[in-house]
C-alpha cells in the first residue's frame, strides 16, 4: 500500500486549499474527523468509530486543531491516550492513499 501525507496541506503557512477541496469531494476517499463527523457532507466518520473497518482505500484523517499543532511540532506522542488510539484507529483503515488536511480547511463544508 502506498501512503502519501500531504504534510504539505498542513505544514504551509497558507495551504493549498484546492487539493484539500478535492480531497473533500472527492467520494472514494473517506474523510475521518476526531468527532463530529455527521456535519460534514459525503463520505465521513470519526476516527474510533472505524476500529475494525478495513474496507476504506483511501482515507483521509482531518486534523483537528490539537493534534494538528502536535503533528506540526512532531509531538503527537504527547496526545492524550485516548486521542493517540483514535488516530492510530484512523491512519491504519487505509489500504492506499493517506492524506493528512487540517480541519479549518474544511469549515466551509460544515452543515
Amino acid at each position: 500500500s502506498s501512503i502519501i501525507s500531504l504534510t504539505g496541506l498542513v505544514n504551509s503557512i497558507k495551504p493549498p486549499q484546492d487539493k484539500a477541496n478535492h480531497i473533500f469531494n472527492c467520494n472514494d476517499t473517506i474523510k475521518l474527523f476526531y468527532q463530529s463527523s455527521n456535519r460534514y457532507p459525503g463520505v465521513t466518520n470519526n476516527w474510533g468509530a472505524t476500529k475494525g473497518q478495513d474496507c476504506y482505500n483511501d482515507v483521509c484523517v482531518v486534523l483537528n486543531p490539537t493534534t494538528l499543532k502536535k503533528f506540526r511540532e512532531g509531538a503527537l506522542a504527547e496526545l492524550p491516550q485516548q486521542t493517540k488510539n483514535k488516530l492510530y484507529v484512523a491512519i491504519t483503515r487505509t489500504k492506499g492513499c493517506l492524506y493528512f488536511v487540517p480541519e479549518n480547511l474544511y469549515r466551509e463544508f460544515r452543515i
